[in-house]
């Protein structure tokens, strides 16, 4: 009775000491990766936030492992039952949590890979929110309707990410009578060419992507521009009135 005691208060203080350990372990690495991210200029915060949540979670899932096996030790079981049993117990988890091992490969790859970072807006399986966490084994994505899914890492194989966009498009489309065709192609250049200098928003010169080749009394011509990523839909509506009012003021008749 008295060995069984000791057995169990040798247990519960494994227990405590690889909950511990784990705690400051945990703790150490992030503080350690904090401190040498000062070296890491080519990194943001929120690429740092992500790496700190990962680096924090191996380290646990490391000492919990090895609290484990010291635990087993301390009930006098052989160390080569032990390995025997670590042995049967892998292969066997291997083949039955497949997919919980790719998760947590999936995991440690995001260490070294950037595909998202906390706090970016992605869209995962056709599910469009906020990077909550990334966990060793499933990321948390806030949807924009407020619910949180658990995204295990193994199923992650396209990400969306709308926070990283070069540009937006911002694409309109006007329809001219065919007699005042080259009217409103000449206003139109003389848009394209004043758009990129009289505004910040626009990337590159817009330009005529479509010219209709059926002769009618009508011609339908689009009108395309880059603008700074997020503002394709207010450079949209700028172009339109823009237009317009180019258009009337050079007398040219809009068919709605």
């Amino acid at each position: 009775m008295d060995n069984l005691a000791a057995i169990l208060v040798r247990a519960g203080l494994i227990l405590f000491i690889t909950w511990l350990v784990a705690l400051v372990g945990s703790w150490l690495a992030v503080r350690t990766l904090h401190t040498r991210s000062r070296a890491w200029r080519n990194l943001d915060e929120r690429r740092l936030v992500t790496l700190r949540s990962l680096v924090g979670s191996a380290v646990k899932i490391v000492i919990y492992i090895v609290g484990g096996i010291a635990l087993l030790f301390s009930f006098g079981i052989p160390s080569g039952a032990i390995l025997t049993a670590l042995g049967l117990f892998s292969a066997g988890f291997g083949l039955g949590a497949r997919p919980l091992i790719n998760d947590y490969l999936a995991g440690m790859i995001f260490i070294f890979e950037d595909q998202y970072s906390i706090g970016d807006k992605v869209e995962i399986l056709e599910v469009v929110g906020l990077v909550e966490a990334v966990e060793l084994r499933v990321t948390r994505l806030r949807a924009t309707s407020g619910e949180l899914y658990l995204i295990p890492n193994g199923e992650v194989r396209v990400v969306r990410n709308l926070s990283r966009g070069l540009f937006s498009i911002a694409t309109i489309k006007v329809t001219v009578a065919t007699r005042d065709l080259s009217k409103a192609m000449a206003v139109l250049e003389n848009l394209a060419n004043s758009a990129q200098t009289e505004w910040e928003d626009i990337i590159e010169r817009p330009e005529f992507l479509s010219l209709e080749g059926a002769i009618s009394n009508h011609v339908e011509l689009t009108l395309s521009a880059k603008a700074v990523y997020g503002r394709g839909a207010r450079m949209r509506t700028r172009l339109m009135a823009k237009v317009t009012e180019a258009l009337e003021s050079a007398e040219v008749e809009i068919i709605n």
